[in-house]
């Protein structure tokens, strides 16, 4: 990160379920950044990206990664599905990186 110009500094908080905000999401770099970070800290997280991500053949490895798609042209209740996911789980992050443009 250093080498990037970033420190890392901060600690999580104590809970196992949260929602992690990125912000301001300003370039494609947020994304491994984000990535990097939750390996600094040792967090299993998942985060939400646009679906345009998810298409073949990158859809597989950012699943892998931890990737949600979500369709931002159709509203389909996206708030609802992570609030049961959260509802479901023990342990829980979710990253998400409201668009700064």
């Amino acid at each position: 990160m250093a080498i990037i110009g970033w420190k890392v500094s901060g600690e999580l908080p104590p809970d196992k379920k949260f929602v992690l905000i990125g912000a301001p999401h300003t370039s494609n770099w947020d994304l491994p950044i984000g990535l990097a970070l939750t390996y600094i800290y040792r967090l299993k997280a998942r985060w939400l990206g646009k679906h345009t991500l998810f298409k073949w053949p990158y859809g597989i490895f950012m699943r892998a990664l931890g990737g949600m798609p979500v369709d931002r042209t159709q509203p389909h209740g996206v708030v609802g599905e992570i609030a049961d996911e959260f509802k479901k789980a023990d342990k829980l992050v979710i990253i998400l990186a409201p668009s700064g443009t």
